[in-house]
């Protein structure tokens, strides 16, 4: 029996939805069984995506399920600097050159090595920036009411 399956996925990170979905499998769609669902992975969902993934059945039950994704730590833009002589001595002039992907902002913090050597805390990389993005990561939450008993509702008046 040959019969439509619609299966929307949702896939993002905390916030916007960044891809919504409807992949259609014209095949036979079996009672049980496994579905390949194509998806472009892209630096918007470093470090980490949700996938949820449902669909309706003709009886109306909706089924669904999710799964956090991680993927490569990487950038939209990218840059890159360098000195134009290899080594310089102190006190001496030199010059750099910055190329980036159009639209990025750039900037330089220039910091004597022996400030770095005692104190490196202050430095940013790539892997404090994407922890940063993790710690506003909700999408874990999980609430001891599953059921959201005592959750307000709008114009019901509630008695505890």
């Amino acid at each position: 029996m040959r019969k439509k399956c619609t299966i929307v996925f949702k896939s993002g990170y905390t916030g916007p939805i960044i891809c919504l979905s409807n992949w259609e499998n014209t095949g036979y769609v079996p009672a049980i069984g496994e579905v390949f669902i194509p998806l472009n992975v892209n630096a918007t969902l470093s470090p980490s995506f949700t996938l949820l993934v449902f669909y309706v059945r003709d009886d109306r039950e909706t089924i669904a399920d999710s799964q956090k994704i991680l993927v490569e730590k990487c950038f939209n833009n990218k840059v890159n600097f360098q000195f134009k002589d290899a080594v310089k001595q102190p006190g001496t002039p030199t010059s750099i050159q910055v190329s980036s992907s159009p639209n990025s902002l750039c900037g330089i913090k220039v910091v004597d090595k022996s400030i770095s050597l005692l104190d490196s805390s202050d430095q940013l990389t790539k892997d404090k920036i994407f922890d940063l993005i993790e710690d506003n990561d909700y999408s874990d939450f999980y609430s001891s009411d599953l059921c959201e008993q005592n959750k307000p509702q709008p114009g019901k008046k509630h008695i505890y």
